[in-house]
């Protein structure tokens, strides 16, 4: 089997989207013997460098059209799936074309194209109520997947899920925000918090690629 992976990772979007189809790549790739493909743009980053140990990087050109790249990269690599991870609304004439080739699955999907694909995950963290309602997951062909079960934990979480026990009182708080929360949520928290006054000492997690460490000590 092989699977076409497309997404983006970076300062701008973060690297939640790369880490957990990193996580479902090793899967497919170490237990299932499948073959895995990343479509990404500057493909010769070094962020990419623990995908290329799995399998391939192909780059998107800057500058370039997605869905005409795309379509070319489904082309020449001939997968068996293709699962799209990124917020971004694409063309249902798109989605539409492709799911006739090939099965596409996304992963938290926005815009009518979702409804175009063979299925759709929406991890626990991002269920909207009106999304999960609409009448064409019954009416359509397009299968929805959510909640728990489907949160995409990587190996070095996996281990851990069931040992966590709740320590009575809380000696501090963590708050995570993603690895380089480019939305600046931890930065607009921390303050409030601060001002909260509640006894016990809060602390902010960051990944490598965080941007504005210098700002969060001062907050």
């Amino acid at each position: 089997m092989k699977v076409l992976f497309r997404l983006e990772a970076g300062f701008k979007v973060g690297l939640g989207h790369y880490i957990r189809c990193l996580a479902i790549a090793e899967i497919l790739r170490n237990k299932h013997e499948a073959t895995v493909i990343l479509a990404t743009s500057d493909s010769s980053r070094s962020l990419f460098d623990k995908w290329r140990k799995l399998g391939n990087v192909v780059s998107i050109p800057a500058n370039s059209d997605d869905d005409e790249c795309l379509l070319a990269i489904v082309e020449e690599q001939r997968p068996d799936v293709i699962v799209i991870d990124r917020l971004v609304e694409y063309r249902e004439s798109l989605i539409r074309e492709l799911n006739s080739i090939v099965p596409v699955v996304m992963i938290h999907g926005i815009g009518d194209a979702v409804f175009k694909t063979s299925a759709v995950i929406y991890p626990n963290a991002h269920m909207s109520g009106n999304l999960l309602s609409d009448a064409r997951w019954v009416t359509g062909e397009t299968r929805m997947f959510s909640g728990w079960d489907y949160v995409i934990l990587n190996e070095i979480v996996i281990p851990h899920q069931n040992s966590a026990k709740p320590i009575h009182p809380p000696r501090r708080i963590n708050l995570i925000t993603g690895g380089s929360d480019p939305a600046g949520v931890l930065l607009k928290l921390m303050p409030i918090l601060g001002e909260a006054d509640l006894g016990i000492p809060v602390h902010g997690l960051i990944g490598s690629s965080y941007q504005d460490r210098m700002r969060l000590e001062d907050a």
